[in-house]
């Protein structure tokens, strides 16, 4: 079918009064609107669907949901266990027809025999990730567009293990969407439901029937309490050794983490905690910010505001859905009183009198975000196995500064009880893992600590996706974490989580201050150690179908005509990841651990060096140079953009920067032919 075949199929098959039919009738004549919106399906991939809010294949509309929806469930009932009851958890973020298309999905649901669980609000994404698990459901769904702009939404899937779906069963659910109408759509009655089998049209239940037949179940305050508790049990420190009258200040920019962020912190015992109140509520429009991305700098203007007037050694922030998570922290001198003229009666910011009085607030990146929690979590498991080795009169010492606190540890092992992950063997090999395209410093952070360093794809499903895999070779997944400010610390939260990194962040912020440090003072600290490196992560937007065409074929061209020197600096190796990488593991020499069994040596020679979990194929370049540089090249999988990460090292800050910038331009200027 080309494009205006399908635009007369939707006009023809809609009833006058659809919202939808009169958008449609409104572009009549638009050949390149039609084109857009007509020329393809919406890509069902391994982050479901994501699109803008437009009637049409392309986008997201009552129509596509539903289509995915029912293909979803006949997927379900395809591959449903005999004696198994299916189940999926539902959530939804603030954005617009985020609550419809979710009350769509689960009456589809409920239809086809599969029992929902869902809330009547907005939830983060984090949340829905852990009650997969904790409530044992067969599979999850939250309509949620994360981070992209306010013309989007989304449809992210996840399975039984709590991560998003790999791409055996997303291909899998793809085929089945395939085989259903847009069109045609039934309510049906109870006597559909005694045998559940697939529908090529969409099937819909009732709330109020669903509910009747116990197929409808409605989450609330005992399912965001038990996410909180596994969160918190994760504290490394507390008491003593906390500083929690810290000024510190977040913003959920108008998205889904204002309550369980205020009421984590509040649990924590955190006494000087300021939240952003025009950006506390909910809003679609995300008026206050724009693009609602914590990792651009710009969300951070009322952040920055607020904290100047309040002092806040630290500024947090989460995006809508509340799994990306972005700092930036003070470097300079507390901020002036409202005494100097710095703030209107009204609460306004104005300009200083005397700017340099102010505080200068330094955005982390993501990377730089990472350094931190990893050695921040991997410090204080060192000092909890020095714990467990002293003697008594030393226990008594430590255990007002660094050791885990108690009831956290019994917390613990009873939340992991309820959902079926062992208590922490420390006799296991600590495992951190990051994505490809993360910073190779992150090695040096985790071999230090004895901790063996992982690598996956980029995104969450590839990154807690390796837990199963740990859990079964001897290892102890510690903390997972890439570029694009997504931070995973908990086993049993698989998916980034907004919520859990802010607490660490603000634990640790709580913690150094404690010591008379502020965590740019601990950042430079990591930097003298490990190595000064520089992180820029820059990319080109291009939109459209052209636009998908033109990032195809830059990355067509630059396997064509690799580089061979880059700023001086010859070209050393080139991995393409399109045909997947075996992975080898390297032990750290501070690792005293048993080799476990199971792992094959990558090498005779090298009993250090053991065969690891395969990265799958990847339309991924990676690039080292003579001189250490190492960049990557990859179109998004989420965006209209292609991305590249740079990482040079050098004597100094600037020194790596310098470097950094030099190779950046060269490269961009050549994939772009400018």
């Amino acid at each position: 079918m080309t494009a205006q075949e399908r635009y007369d199929e939707w006009i023809e098959n809609m009833r006058d009064d659809n919202l939808l039919r009169l958008e449609l009738l409104s572009i009549k004549g638009d050949e390149k609107e039609i084109e857009e919106r007509f020329s393809t399906e919406l890509h069902f991939g391994t982050a479901g669907l994501r699109g803008k809010l437009k009637a049409g294949t392309n986008c997201m509309n009552r129509l596509t949901i539903g289509r995915a929806t029912q293909g979803f469930s006949n997927y379900l009932l395809k591959n449903k266990r005999a004696g198994e009851e299916l189940s999926v958890a539902i959530a939804f973020d603030p954005r617009h027809k985020s609550k419809e298309f979710a009350e769509l999905s689960a009456e589809i649901f409920a239809a086809n025999g599969i029992r929902v669980y869902s809330f009547d609000s907005i939830r983060p994404t984090p949340e829905l990730a852990f009650l997969i698990r904790y409530l044992k459901t067969t599979a999850g769904l939250n309509i949620t567009a994360s981070h992209n702009p306010r013309d989007y939404n989304g449809y992210k899937v996840y399975y039984s293990d709590g991560c998003q779906i790999s791409g055996e069963v997303s291909d899998g659910i793809a085929a089945e969407i395939e085989k259903v109408s847009y069109f045609g759509s039934e309510v049906v009655s109870i006597t559909h439901l005694e045998n559940p089998t697939e529908s090529d049209i969409v099937l819909r239940l009732p709330p109020k029937i669903a509910e009747e037949q116990g197929l409808f179940t409605l989450l609330g305050e005992k399912e965001d309490r038990a996410y909180l508790d596994r969160i918190e049990a994760m504290a490394l420190h507390d008491g003593g050794a906390l500083d929690k009258n810290i000024p510190i200040v977040y913003t959920p920019l108008n998205g889904a983490g204002s309550i369980p962020f205020r009421t984590m912190m509040a649990d924590r015992g955190f006494t000087n905690f300021h939240i952003v109140e025009e950006q506390k509520d909910p809003d679609p429009d995300f008026t206050t910010v724009g693009y609602p991305n914590p990792e651009d700098p710009k969300a951070f203007k009322l952040s920055e505001m607020l904290g100047a007037k309040v002092g806040a050694d630290v500024l947090l922030a989460t995006d809508p859905d509340s799994d990306r998570f972005a700092i930036e922290l003070k470097k300079s001198a507390p901020a002036v009183s409202d005494e100097n003229g710095i703030f209107s009666e009204d609460g306004m910011y104005l300009t200083p009198t005397v700017k340099d009085e102010t505080p200068e607030y330094i955005p982390l990146n993501g990377n730089q975000t990472g350094y931190l929690l990893l050695d921040y979590i991997l410090s204080a498991e060192d000092n909890k196995r020095a714990d467990d080795t002293a003697s008594s009169t030393e226990h008594a010492a430590l255990n007002s500064t660094s050791k885990l606190n108690a009831e956290n540890i019994k917390k613990n092992v009873q939340l992991n009880a309820n959902t079926n992950d062992a208590e922490i063997d420390e006799n296991k090999i600590p495992a951190v893992v990051r994505s490809i395209v993360t910073s190779p410093l992150s090695n040096r952070i985790a071999a230090a600590h004895g901790a063996v360093l992982i690598e996956s794809l980029t995104g969450f499903k590839n990154i807690c996706g390796t837990i199963p895999w740990l859990n079964a070779n001897g290892f102890e997944y510690r903390f997972g974490w890439e570029e694009s400010v997504g931070y995973a610390p908990c086993p049993d939260i698989r998916d980034k989580d907004g919520i859990c990194a802010g607490m660490l962040v603000a634990e640790m912020a709580a913690y150094y201050k404690k010591q008379g440090k502020t965590l740019y003072d601990v950042l430079m600290e990591i930097y003298a150690r490990y190595g000064y490196f520089a992180e820029d992560e820059p990319f080109i937007i291009r939109e459209g179908l052209e636009g998908k065409k033109e990032i195809s074929d830059m990355m067509a061209n630059l396997r064509k005509n690799p580089f061979k020197n880059v700023a001086g600096y010859d070209v050393v190796s080139v991995t393409d990841y399109s045909d997947g990488v075996q992975q080898e593991i390297k032990l750290p020499a501070s690792c005293t651990a048993e080799i476990p069994v199971a792992l094959t040596k990558a090498s005779e020679a090298d009993d250090r060096t053991l065969t690891g979990p395969a990265i799958p194929p990847s339309n991924v370049l990676k690039y080292v140079l003579s001189n250490g540089t190492t960049f990557f090249v990859r179109p998004s999988g989420t965006e209209p953009k292609i991305k590249f990460y740079f990482y040079s090292e050098g004597r100094s800050l600037e020194e790596a920067k310098t470097i950094n910038e030099d190779v950046k331009a060269k490269v961009i200027k050549k994939i772009i032919g400018t």
